[in-house]
């Protein structure tokens, strides 16, 4: 498991491996980059709902369409509804 402080040029740094790996973020317990053999990334979320403690998971999308910063504010949107009980 990696764990790194994600910011806008982290997806740059990293490439694919034979296999399929995440990036997790140091700053957001559930925010990370997802990189795939292809060398696709999309920035992912998960969370677990406070009542039931179902597991939530979320692509916000591409490494390429997204900011850090942008895919950041919606995964942090994603763990504050899951944490108020609010199924996203």
């Amino acid at each position: 498991m990696l764990k790194v402080n994600i910011h806008n040029k982290t997806a740059k740094a990293y490439g694919p491996k034979r296999e399929e790996y995440c990036i997790n973020d140091v700053r957001l317990e559930g925010f990370y980059i997802r990189v795939r053999t292809n060398g696709r990334m999309t920035y992912e979320v998960k969370s677990r709902l406070i009542t039931t403690g179902q597991l939530k998971e979320k692509t916000i999308g591409s490494s390429y369409l997204f900011t850090a910063t942008e895919a950041r504010k919606i995964a942090t949107n994603f763990i504050k509804d899951c944490k108020k009980g609010i199924d996203p």
